[in-house]
């Protein structure tokens, strides 16, 4: 991803879209379908993305042309929604709840 520009999820439906958000933790700009209410939750409305308007070839064909009349080539923008989902953050909230388990199994 180091030389990419942008990164278009073309996914007709995602749980959880891995590859976007390590995208977005290298800070591409990202073009995206719809493709789950967690991925238009996630997206919608946050800077340097372009979320297409339907799941279909020409939503996607006029997002994707959206973002490359805006983006400049090399470019990286910093997504703050990655931020929860960092590999520190995800360890820690596990350890959290493993903790809270084992406090509730021995009460």
């Amino acid at each position: 991803m180091t030389q990419a520009s942008l990164f278009a999820l073309s996914s007709r439906y995602e749980g959880m879209p891995n590859a976007l958000l390590e995208a977005a933790a290298a800070g591409l700009h990202i073009v995206a379908l719809p493709s789950s209410e967690g991925v238009v939750d996630l997206l919608r409305g946050q800077p340097g993305i372009w979320l297409a308007e339907a799941i279909s070839a020409d939503a996607l064909t006029q997002a994707l042309l959206a973002a490359l009349e805006t983006l400049q080539p090399g470019e990286r923008f910093a997504h703050e929604f990655v931020e929860p989902f960092r590999l520190d953050r995800a360890i820690a909230a596990y350890e959290s709840l493993i903790d809270e388990v084992l406090r509730e199994a021995q009460a």
